[in-house]
């Protein structure tokens, strides 16, 4: 009776140690490349907020919180070897143009969640997408045009 009640708590201890650590890691990564990733992703949410951005000057309208939408490029009528990137959200009928979004993120296709601050539009103004600057963005897992290894990335 004491052998099984030691194997028993034996068991337990290893299987709560074996499987404590394991928790919201990518299939295969070990955890320095877990945190290495989770520090990487958070320094670039920083330098998003802190970065300037060209529509800084203008009034902020709202906040858009935890947003999906889908990265498209669009032909820039001044510029046509270069095209805008912007945030479309099929489902609410919106698109945003970010002043700040990081190249990581500029592949037509791509599914992402976003946090941003809505910017004003003056009333002279016409614009095919609503500018805003980036909190947060963060691509999506099973994204067109990402690799295994850099899926959900947060920027």
């Amino acid at each position: 009776m004491k052998n099984y009640f030691k194997s028993t708590i034996a068991f337990s201890l290893f299987s709560v140690f074996a499987f404590s650590g394991c928790f919201d890691i990518a299939p295969g990564a070990t955890d320095a490349q877990a945190s290495l990733k989770q520090t990487v992703s958070q320094s670039i949410s920083n330098e998003l907020a802190d970065a300037p951005c060209g529509f800084d000057d203008r009034k902020t309208t709202g906040m858009l919180k935890e947003r999906t939408a889908i990265v498209v490029a669009v032909r820039n009528l001044g510029d046509r070897e270069t095209p805008t990137f912007i945030l479309d959200m099929p489902d609410e009928g919106r698109r945003f143009v970010a002043c700040n979004m990081p190249d990581e993120i500029k592949i037509d296709g791509v599914k992402v969640t976003f946090d941003g601050e809505i910017k004003e539009i003056y009333d002279y103004e016409r614009w095919m997408a609503h500018p805003m600057k980036l909190t947060k963005i963060h691509k999506m897992d099973g994204s067109r045009g990402e690799t295994a290894s850099n899926s959900g990335e947060t920027f």
